[in-house]
């Protein structure tokens, strides 16, 4: 018979590899995102900047974010 910490522990280590795969997803779609997002830009004569290191919390103040998502990267896409 198993104890339920182990059992729990194990729930809790399944998760997080589940959390991490999607991490390590997204970071690894990234970049993609970001050149077509770039390419598109070009394509209608318009420019855009991306910022990697940014304060999630001072952005969520700024724009309407939701409660459950937290910023990781941000584009600006405008006029030249």
């Amino acid at each position: 018979m198993r104890s339920a910490s182990a059992l729990s522990l194990r729930r809790w280590w399944r998760s997080a590899g589940f959390a991490w795969a999607g991490v390590r997803h997204a970071y690894r779609t990234q970049p993609n995102f970001r050149l077509e997002v770039w390419a598109g830009a070009a394509a209608l004569g318009l420019g855009s900047v991306s910022v990697g290191k940014l304060d999630g919390a001072a952005l969520k103040l700024l724009l309407p974010v939701p409660e459950d998502e937290h910023p990781l990267y941000f584009l600006i896409a405008g006029r030249l």
